[in-house]
């Protein structure tokens, strides 16, 4: 990746690469570049800032403007971080030199379980009790169950475990969502599973009998 920046005096171009393009999250990677002038001079002994989600470092540009540094990759569970290099001019090269800077993404690996929650009953009253069962593809998950604004934890030492939680009292009837959602550890990701919840209220009529005498 190249970028330039458009102020200055004389214009800096930084390029910027992350090898292997794809890791697990925990892993370490390599950050490598190089800073040249718009002509292609190499700018040696430059610093240049890297950063990274959750990190950041200060290098020095070699003989030829070359660069390089170690990042480990972060516990976030997305699709890609994004590693910026930046060059800003200090002492004698401010006003001679222009800022430059330039970014990569980077595609962070992990492993998603695979996560489901079934309900029994599906259809229940208010202050009725509902187990709820949780399944994994893998023991040792560490799951939360939020139901009715309050939120119950459990741990699969299996790749099943069974609750039970209380409809509150005071619930409308209407369908409520049940979720679960299993914690990252390490390479393993976030899980997420819903159910649906039917809260009926019985209507209950009264009709006086009469006894033949």
């Amino acid at each position: 990746v190249r970028a330039r920046f458009i102020s200055g005096t004389v214009g800096t171009v930084l390029e910027v690469q992350a090898r292997p393009a794809k890791v697990w999250v925990g892993s370490t990677f390599t950050v490598t570049g190089r800073l040249t002038t718009e002509q292609g001079d190499p700018l040696a002994g430059r610093t240049v800032a890297v950063s990274a989600p959750g990190a950041a470092l200060r290098v020095v540009t070699d003989s030829d403007g070359r660069f390089w540094c170690a990042l480990r990759a972060p516990y976030l569970y997305t699709d890609n971080i994004t590693i910026t290099a930046t060059y800003v001019p200090e002492a004698d090269d401010i006003g001679s030199f222009r800022p430059s800077s330039a970014s990569v993404q980077v595609k962070l690996l992990y492993e998603t379980p695979r996560l489901n929650l079934s309900l029994a009953p599906e259809t229940v009253l208010p202050g009725d009790s509902v187990y709820v069962t949780l399944q994994a593809d893998r023991p040792g998950l560490n799951v939360t169950v939020e139901a009715f604004g309050s939120a119950t934890r459990a741990r699969l030492e299996s790749i099943e475990a069974r609750l039970a939680i209380t409809v509150p009292p005071w619930a409308t009837e209407g369908v409520y969502p049940i979720y679960a959602r299993s914690q990252p550890q390490g390479t393993t990701g976030p899980a997420t599973a819903q159910a649906l919840l039917r809260v009926v209220k019985l209507d209950v009529n009264l009709t006086r009998l009469s006894v033949p005498g």
